[in-house]
């Protein structure tokens, strides 16, 4: 089943956003870059549910090109956010529950 727009929008219900909200937090939360992490995360998941309601509502060019624009950027955002911390704390971030 494909997720629903409520499910996609939570920032806290993916791996790594339970890893971010807990462990992540706990170790690395007073790091620079942190925030950033937390911040465009969050934007991941609303950019995600956004594509989800356009594509409900049948606006696939829409949900296409919000795809190739702002859910990559945000991707492309916390992968660098994630290396940024990585590099910081010179080591590997586990990012498993």
């Amino acid at each position: 089943p494909s997720p629903d727009r409520a499910t996609g929008r939570r920032d806290d219900r993916c791996a790594h956003g339970r890893w971010i909200q807990g462990r992540g937090r706990s170790r690395l939360g007073t790091f620079p870059g942190f925030t950033d992490l937390l911040a465009h995360h969050r934007m991941f998941h609303h950019v995600a549910g956004n594509v989800l309601a356009l594509q409900e509502c049948g606006e696939l060019a829409d949900a296409c090109r919000m795809l190739e624009d702002q859910f990559e950027d945000y991707s492309e955002r916390v992968v660098s956010d994630l290396q940024r911390l990585q590099h910081i704390v010179g080591g590997v971030i586990q990012t498993r529950p």
